[in-house]
């Protein structure tokens, strides 16, 4: 084991620990609170948190990939004690220069992690300067190898939720982990700058996400789209995983739902120059649909459509 780690592993020992006055702070000021359920975090056309559950001290997102993440107080994304999962609601409201340090769940394994309040800070999203606490989560791993990292949360009291998100490694294996930071904040439906109630959401008519997309007609002409990236009804990203005559260049697609009625409508050009013009139907039935479709003038074609 390596000084530096072994180093760590012992300042670890030490009992968990909260600065000076933080806890007299917290029981006048509000706790933390998770944010709303259907709140988009959006990252990239292809990357986004959506909130999916939220509790008194969690937030469940889910991501692009349909990954579900529960994050502790917006800060932890693993599970902590009981007794220090306790001693972090205590902290709330954060204030710079309050430290946690505490056991993992699986702390036999030599497993260590302190959160450290570093600073007042401010993210830049839609436009704005959005007030954050810089946090940082330190942590150790001693079996079945020697790891050692550091995980910094740019985190937003307004959303319960970190906007930002970077890694320092420091010794071992690195874990596989892409750096981040929120780009645009979606309210959910109903709430203002939300958009209006039933038109987003996996159950209330949203179409955002990646899809498969077909249109198939019987003299061989086709249409497909094997990734296509849907955010706010538009198909942002229509390129094919593998580029050719058939990967969209150009495009004016439009993917949009009403009850459970799919609709795939627009223009777009492929990598050979062609143009088409594409309408196409079909009835939702969970997370695929299946209808009748028009490419350029050619009717009857068959039209498929599968949520990824």
């Amino acid at each position: 084991m390596g000084r530096a780690v072994r180093s760590s592993v012992l300042a670890w020992t030490a009992a968990v620990w909260v600065a000076t006055g933080a806890f007299g702070h917290a029981e006048t000021a509000p706790g933390y609170r998770a944010p709303a359920v259907g709140t988009e975090f959006v990252i990239s056309d292809t990357t986004w948190f959506r909130v999916i559950g939220a509790a008194d001290d969690a937030v469940t997102t889910e991501d692009a990939a349909r990954v579900k993440t529960t994050w502790l107080f917006g800060l932890v994304t693993r599970d902590m004690p009981a007794e220090d999962r306790g001693r972090l609601m205590g902290l709330f409201p954060l204030t710079p220069g309050v430290r946690l340090a505490y056991g993992a769940r699986w702390a036999s394994t030599g497993a260590q992690r302190e959160l450290a309040v570093v600073a007042n800070d401010v993210v830049q999203v839609d436009g704005r300067a959005i007030p954050v606490l810089r946090v940082t989560r330190h942590q150790v791993d001693v079996t079945p190898i020697a790891v050692e990292g550091e995980y910094t949360l740019w985190f937003a009291p307004e959303y319960g939720f970190p906007l930002k998100m970077t890694y320092r490694h420091i010794s071992g294996d690195p874990p596989t982990f892409h750096e981040w930071q929120v780009a645009h904040i979606v309210p959910p439906p109903g709430v203002h700058g939300g958009p209006a109630p039933g038109t987003r959401g996996v159950t209330d008519g949203s179409v955002d996400g990646v899809w498969r997309l077909s249109v198939e007609c019987n003299n061989g002409t086709f249409f497909r789209l094997n990734r296509a990236v849907v955010r706010d009804g538009v198909v942002v990203n229509a390129a094919g995983d593998r580029p050719s005559a058939y990967s969209a260049t150009q495009s004016d697609l439009r993917l949009s739902r009403t009850g459970d009625q799919l609709e795939l409508k627009g223009t777009m050009m492929n990598a050979s120059g062609q143009n088409l013009t594409i309408s196409a139907h079909g009835t939702l039935a969970g997370e695929s649909a299946s209808g009748l479709g028009i490419l350029n003038v050619r009717t009857g074609c068959a039209f498929t459509a599968a949520r990824q």
